[in-house]
């Protein structure tokens, strides 16, 4: 089974647990996407994966600055599931904390 930490920001995730997954709504990286994900994959080595609306725009910029996937909404259920899987799959042991985290390898979610 997997534990899951509901937060209100993007930086919040990553200070409160040090995730072995974040899985992030396009809205919590409002205003600014690109600045937001730069600053996670600076901090961070563990899979990001960005959900969204249909928007190629969006998609190739989540993808360039840092996201490892990209979703358009809406999915279902078990595709989400089968992608966390295969992330989490490949999550090796971290070298890099979050700035300030310490934790205990849940999932983090932000604005989803």
């Amino acid at each position: 089974g997997w534990s899951v930490e509901a937060v209100h920001s993007v930086i919040e995730a990553g200070w409160r647990a040090h995730p072995k997954l974040m899985v992030i709504g396009e809205s919590a990286l409002l205003p600014n996407p690109q600045k937001r994900l730069t600053f996670l994959r600076a901090r961070t080595d563990r899979p990001i994966l960005v959900v969204g609306r249909h928007d190629w725009s969006a998609l190739l910029d989540s993808l360039r600055v840092g996201a490892d996937v990209y979703m358009e909404a809406p999915f279902s259920d078990g595709l989400l599931f089968a992608r966390i899987r295969s992330l989490v799959r490949r999550v090796r042991p971290s070298t890099r904390q979050f700035a300030g985290a310490s934790g205990n390898g849940n999932a983090s979610t932000a604005g989803t």
